[in-house]
């Protein structure tokens, strides 16, 4: 920022504030509105990269503060960062309610590999300069090339989205759309839906630590949104469920019944947060612990297995169902056929073809939705190998039952 702004500090970080959620937002209107008032304070640059940084572990280390300590240490990291960018033309600022910052970078556009540079080489810079300012660390999003607002609008919504990859990518790197080839993040109803995913996973790797982060990030942001007690029991018990439906292996181990009756009895009579959150954590520690008992193929198997028969709505890729299985694509594949007796591509469309068997035989739910609903996005195809398999078309099918 300029020298002559400094004295006015206040007025730089609304008006900064201001445009850059009236881009984000695709308020155009109000861009116009304060046109002259950007221009002024030199606010209104020629953005090319939207950057969002993420503070990770932020709703841990916040948990049992008030919003004043959140924003806090959110607008130090913001100031910080500041000190870090100040050799590339910018503007920041805080997204309130959410555990980012966000940057409008504008490149001095000598040619897109020299951008492309350029936007790279201020994420390193972060990354390096925030180690002398605090010990947790964040993760960088950056968005495609930005030509226009539009651009800027879908820029910010890319760079937001990128940062879900996390989990798979891990803490503390750079995230940017054209590495992304494994996306296992899928357009969740809920924040729920998306710990759901996350848990399974990590308990299929064994992983105690992430699972854990997992909880305690799903527990901080249902206390910072003022849940209910009585809605986070039942999201939690919910939580618990869908576990103990992934790992009982086709009900096979006993155990797990009473793992999950013991676990729905402490939610249940839970006083605080923290009551449900030992309560979960001794849970997710038991079902590992279980899982412990069993070989690393079998494990993988029957997490590639439970994960199709869960997910199999979705689009599952290759990439992905080995990234769940903890193995590369090719030793998967040669895994998978050899104690499935088919391909993994093929066991995924059976999968989806018995399921919807079942909903076209008991549901009036209409065939074209039944198709999509399963997985197939081409309903002509999704007609021809139904038929191949049941021997009639699912309109017959449907008749005959």
């Amino acid at each position: 920022m300029q020298e002559k702004f400094k004295k006015d500090q206040l007025l730089y970080d609304i008006l900064t504030k201001e445009y850059i959620h009236n881009l984000i937002y695709g308020d155009f209107y109000r861009t116009k509105l304060f046109k002259e008032r950007f221009k002024e304070y030199e606010i209104a640059i020629e953005t090319n990269y939207v950057i969002t940084v993420m503070y990770d572990d932020f709703w841990k280390i916040c948990k049992n503060r008030d919003n004043q300590f959140r924003y806090n240490v959110k607008r130090k990291l913001l100031e910080d960062v500041r000190k870090i960018i100040t050799d590339y033309k910018t503007i920041s600022t805080t997204l309130t309610g959410t555990d980012k910052i966000i940057i409008f970078l504008e490149c001095e556009n000598n040619s897109i590999e020299e951008d492309f540079a350029t936007s790279e080489k201020i994420a390193k810079d972060i990354l390096k300069g925030l180690k002398k300012y605090m010990t947790n660390s964040v993760s960088i999003a950056i968005s495609n090339f930005c030509n226009n607002n539009i651009d800027i609008m879908k820029g910010y919504q890319e760079s937001f989205s990128l940062l879900e990859n996390i989990f798979t990518k891990g803490k503390g790197k750079i995230l940017r759309p054209n590495e992304e080839k494994i996306s296992i993040n899928y357009d969740y109803k809920s924040l729920l839906d998306k710990s759901i995913h996350s848990l399974l996973v990590k308990i299929g790797f064994k992983d105690i630590d992430e699972s854990e982060n997992i909880i305690d990030n799903l527990l901080a942001q249902m206390t910072y949104k003022d849940m209910n007690s009585d809605y986070i029991k039942s999201s939690i018990i919910r939580l618990i469920v869908e576990v103990i439906s992934y790992f009982n292996r086709e009900n096979k181990d006993q155990q797990f019944s009473i793992i999950y009756i013991q676990s729905i009895e402490k939610i249940v009579s839970a006083n605080t947060i923290d009551d449900i959150e030992k309560s979960l954590k001794e849970f997710v520690n038991i079902i590992i612990s279980n899982l412990s008992t069993k070989s690393e193929k079998k494990i993988a198997l029957e997490n590639t297995i439970s994960y199709i028969n869960k997910y199999y709505g979705k689009e599952i890729t290759l990439d992905e169902i080995s990234l769940v299985a903890g193995y590369s694509k090719s030793h998967f594949s040669r895994m998978f056929k050899k104690y499935m007796g088919i391909n993994f591509s093929k066991y995924l469309i059976d999968v989806r073809l018995e399921n919807a068997a079942k909903l076209i035989k008991n549901s009036d739910e209409g065939i074209v939705d039944i198709s999509n609903e399963v997985g197939f996005n081409d309903y002509s195809y999704f007609s021809k190998i139904f038929k191949e398999h049941y021997k009639m078309s699912p309109k017959n099918y449907r008749e005959n039952n």
